[in-house]
């Protein structure tokens, strides 16, 4: 029994130890008006809105406002736009994948200026990008991912 009451008081002792332990401060440096700085830096009213901030989960967003596979999506899909450039390296790739599908299309040249002005109007900011509409030409999905878009139209093939 002495041996369970010295490993008692050991374990006593430890967690005592343990109580009394503190660490150092940690630098935490955060994005404020565009750059980053130190937290110990930062205004009394900057530090509680660091407390206040949330992480935003981009996947629960899109999960909740739209089915959650691009097939599911565009499966109501009559027509798309395909935004490329001629110097876009994946863009032969998006159009080989979108040119199996019995959806009508338009293909747009961003380097044009009419293409361009068209690109601004769908706010596309890069190239790949393929936006399906709907019958009443809004827009049900878009995506940049050519092997996304195959899989998508193949598995719509399937279903279809």
């Amino acid at each position: 029994m002495t041996h369970i009451a010295e490993l008692d008081q050991k374990i006593a002792e430890k967690r005592e130890e343990l109580a009394r332990v503190t660490g150092r401060p940690t630098e935490v440096y955060a994005r404020i008006v565009g750059y980053y700085r130190s937290l110990n830096n930062w205004n009394r009213g900057k530090r509680a809105e660091f407390e206040e901030r949330v992480t935003y989960d981009v996947s629960a967003s899109l999960a909740q406002n739209a089915p959650s596979t691009l097939s599911g999506r565009i499966r109501a899909a009559r027509r798309y736009i395909f935004f490329y450039r001629a110097t876009c390296p994946a863009c032969p790739a998006m159009k080989s994948a979108i040119a199996a599908t019995p959806i009508e299309g338009t293909a747009i040249d961003v380097d044009s200026e009419e293409g361009f002005a068209r690109a601004a109007e769908y706010a596309i900011l890069t190239t790949p990008q393929v936006i399906f509409l709907g019958s009443d030409g809004s827009e049900i999905a878009r995506s940049n991912d050519p092997v996304e878009v195959r899989d998508a139209l193949a598995a719509e093939s399937l279903a279809g």
